[in-house]
């Protein structure tokens, strides 16, 4: 294996961690909202789930362990904009009805 490719594996995993974390961010921070009920933010937590799902099933299937001869197409990356849209109104909301960004602290594991 060439450096290169011994790069590009660590720079995969890491894109897979960050963006596994992002949608555990973003699940977390709308459901700790008062705003939202108890059924929106099961909502939440179901969409930024399979939009995790479906990275980690990407994930899977770059790396080989999952043969291109069974792969589920739609879920090698969620192409459609519909649940986007939904957690996308979700911060709208939040931001319209609090004025204040997602409370965020660095993380220094995230590659920038």
């Amino acid at each position: 294996m060439t450096i290169g490719a011994i790069i590009g594996k660590e720079y995969e995993q890491q894109y897979f961690d960050d963006y596994s974390y992002f949608c555990d961010f973003i699940s977390e921070k709308l459901t700790e909202q008062p705003i939202f009920s108890e059924v929106e933010k099961q909502e939440i937590n179901l969409i930024m789930a399979y939009i995790k799902e479906c990275g980690t099933y990407a994930q899977k299937f770059y790396s080989g362990k999952k043969s291109e001869n069974n792969v589920d197409m739609e879920k090698i990356a969620y192409v459609n904009d519909n649940l986007y849209d939904r957690i996308c109104d979700k911060i709208g909301r939040l931001h319209k009805e609090n004025g204040e960004p997602m409370p965020y602290e660095k993380n220094d594991d995230i590659v920038r």
